[in-house]
């Protein structure tokens, strides 16, 4: 279950992503990185398949018609001590 501190760090964590890499970046770097977020964005739920039935790290790919190479995810939660 996500808690409301999950949530802010999550938040944080994809505001970060968005743009908190822009004074390293060079521009080429900063434009395959927006690039690749809009592709990963725009994937529809219904388009992932699932690849086993881990109870505690399920595994989705998405391959796209005519591509070579495809997307994988893994979601879970790591139990670890404070």
């Amino acid at each position: 279950m996500k808690t409301e501190r999950d949530t802010l760090f999550l938040d944080e964590f994809e505001a970060d992503m968005k743009g908190g890499f822009t004074d390293i970046l060079n521009r080429k770097e900063i434009e395959t990185l927006h690039y690749v977020q809009s592709e990963l964005c725009n994937i529809q739920q219904s388009s992932w398949t699932s690849i086993d039935d881990d109870l505690f790290f399920p595994k989705d790919k998405v391959h796209k018609d005519g591509e070579t190479v495809g997307i994988g995810r893994c979601m879970g939660t790591v139990q670890t001590s404070p």
